[in-house]
Formats: structure tokens, C-alpha cells, sequence
């Protein structure tokens, strides 16, 4: 979906991101929700933004969507890496990696590989050799969708606080070359 197309739906967006994100497991308070819309737009001017959607047939009602960016434009992310690698490794791996910055499907369209698509169709759309997200541990639709496309994970990051949130989450870095996705991920 193009930028404006999306700055045209951010109300449809962010229903989907409420209806992801603040039920358990995730459990996010509506100050995030509000963050999210808020943020949405500002997203699709990152370097290589990419945005695949779900849409109800019937209404053309935005119902899930999967979307990220180059991982140089997440400063978290950056700082993270530099201070694994070093500055001089880490700008070779930033400079190939694309960040999932968000995958959300409605409830009733759960269960039926839609998930699995907006994944799968976003990274067909990426030409980063590396492909990194963030997520809860735990047994949730997140980790059951990155386990099952063969993630694997790079490293824990215990008492993780967002940019301008005062509360601590618990994520996992999970990584991924994107070149074996490609030649040996699942079928889809």
C-alpha cells in the first residue's frame, strides 16, 4: 500500500492495531494505541518503507497489515548493535538489515494463514540481506508465526524500555538472513 493510501486509512490502522495489541498477551494501554496513530504516518517516510495490507472483501475495510522499514532509521536498534559489533561491524549490518516493525490482524481473521501471507509478502518486497524484529517471549500469535517461518533468536534484551515509554518490555531480537528465507523458508 502506497503512503497516502495509508495516511488515508490511519483510523482503519490503528483499529487493527488496537484489537492486536491490547488484549493479552501484548496487554497495551491506549496510551500506545494512540502513540501508533499518531506515529503511523511518519513511519512511511522512513528509508524503504514497505506496507502489504489485509483487506475485508467486502467493505475494502483494512482488517491486517505487516510493515518495516531499513533498520538505520530505528536509533533503539542502532544503539543495540553498535554496542554489540562495535561501530565499524555495525554499520556494515545496519546497512543491510530491514527492521518488521509491526504485523496485526484482526481477531476473526486469525487462524487462516493470513498472518503467514502479510509476512511472507512483505519480505518478497525486501532486498536486505538481514531481516530483524522485535517480540515478547512467550506463547504468543507472534512467536508461533516467527517460529514457524524459521526465525531464529539473536538475543534476549530483558528490562527494554521503548523511546517514550516508561514502561518496561520484555522483547526478544529475533534475526534472520533474508538470502536463506528466500532459497530455503517455507512454502507459501
Amino acid at each position: 500500500m502506497d503512503p497516502g493510501e495509508i495516511r488515508s486509512r490511519v483510523s482503519q490502522f490503528t483499529s487493527v492495531y488496537r484489537e492486536s495489541f491490547t488484549k493479552p498477551p501484548w496487554n497495551e494501554r491506549e496510551l500506545h494505541v494512540e502513540q501508533f496513530c499518531k506515529e503511523l504516518p511518519s513511519y512511511t517516510d522512513y528509508p524503504e518503507f514497505h506496507c502489504i495490507v489485509a483487506k475485508e472483501s467486502v467493505s475494502d475495510f483494512v482488517v491486517g497489515f505487516a510493515f518495516g522499514y531499513a533498520s538505520e532509521a530505528v536509533e533503539y536498534i542502532r544503539k543495540i548493535v553498535i554496542n554489540d559489533l562495535g561501530e565499524e561491524d555495525a554499520q556494515d549490518w545496519l546497512s543491510s538489515t530491514f527492521f518488521i516493525a509491526e504485523i496485526a490482524l484482526d481477531e476473526p481473521f486469525r487462524g487462516k494463514g493470513i498472518g503467514s501471507k502479510l509476512h511472507d509478502q512483505l519480505l518478497k518486497e525486501v532486498t536486505h540481506r538481514y531481516v530483524v524484529t522485535c517480540t515478547r517471549p512467550g506463547a504468543s500469535p507472534a512467536d508461533h508465526l516467527f517460529q514457524n517461518r524459521g526465525w531464529q533468536i539473536l538475543t534476549l534484551l530483558p528490562e527494554f524500555y521503548y523511546p517514550g515509554n516508561d514502561e518496561s518490555m520484555w522483547h526478544t531480537g529475533i534475526l534472520i538472513r533474508l538470502d536463506l528465507l528466500k532459497q530455503h523458508g517455507p512454502d507459501t
